[in-house]
């Protein structure tokens, strides 16, 4: 029993470093590799939930703007999967590749997810998730 219990911790340990390094991929490309070694060495389920408002690793890598990383991961995706919040992996995509184009829809109103951590509702996500800016 303890070595299938921590066998699931080191699983749910490794889902939140892949989805922590998969959000940041965009911005540090050596993170690319990162997640694909952890993805694939550990077998992790890139579509169950691991962050709060059920993000997935997928999710994560589709807010990262990392072309390769949504590319690499997408035949295993569950892409009509939904967050808690109704956003979907194109949805979230396509908002981050706007932001970070500067872009993004009524960015200085809302700041959306990406900005104080308000969700499309008007709601907020999880400091996790969307930790706030310095």
């Amino acid at each position: 029993k303890q070595s299938i219990s921590s066998k699931n911790k080191l699983i749910s340990q490794l889902q939140l470093d892949a989805c922590a390094k998969a959000k940041e991929a965009g911005k540090h490309p050596s993170y690319f590799p990162l997640v694909l070694n952890l993805v694939y060495h550990y077998t992790l389920n890139i579509n169950h939930p691991v962050l709060a408002n059920s993000f997935t690793i997928f999710h994560c890598s589709c807010l990262s703007s990392s072309l390769e990383l949504v590319s690499s991961l997408s035949p295993m995706a569950d892409i009509h999967r939904l967050t808690d919040h109704g956003d979907s992996p194109l949805y979230l995509a396509v908002y981050a590749a706007a932001h970070k184009a500067g872009r993004g829809a009524d960015h200085d109103q809302s700041q959306h997810a990406f900005g104080r951590g308000a969700a499309r509702d008007g709601s907020q996500l999880p400091a996790a998730i969307f930790p706030p800016r310095a």
